[in-house]
């Protein structure tokens, strides 16, 4: 997945990422997305957590 664009949001206001932490996040997911049983590649990911 090139270009990849990572969009942070906490409470409902975005988070400014810079490039690095981009790559971290997107990097992190995108992995364990790779070693999902039946999970293909994805062309968009949203994970929601709830903290409460």
């Amino acid at each position: 997945m090139e270009n990849k664009i990572v969009e942070l949001y906490v409470d409902g206001e975005e988070v400014d990422l810079n490039p690095f932490a981009g790559r971290i996040i997107s990097g992190a997911l995108l992995g364990m997305i790779g070693e999902l049983k039946d999970v293909k590649e994805p062309e968009e990911v949203v994970l929601k957590i709830m903290a409460r």
